[in-house]
């Protein structure tokens, strides 16, 4: 299955874990070419955390 389909489903999901969604939607983000703290703005957690998850 395509990467970007499958981590664009698990960011939409209302199935799957929170955490998971949110660390799907931050490898989108990251993968158009936005920085940790860009990331962390848009989902309201720090730099750090976006960091660790990437």
């Amino acid at each position: 299955m395509n990467q970007k389909f499958e981590l664009t489903r698990l960011a939409s999901s209302k199935f799957d874990s929170n955490r998971m969604a949110l660390r799907a939607q931050i490898v989108l983000l990251a993968a158009q070419g936005l920085q940790s703290e860009d990331i962390g703005e848009q989902l309201g957690f720090g730099r750090v955390q976006v960091t660790r998850w990437r």
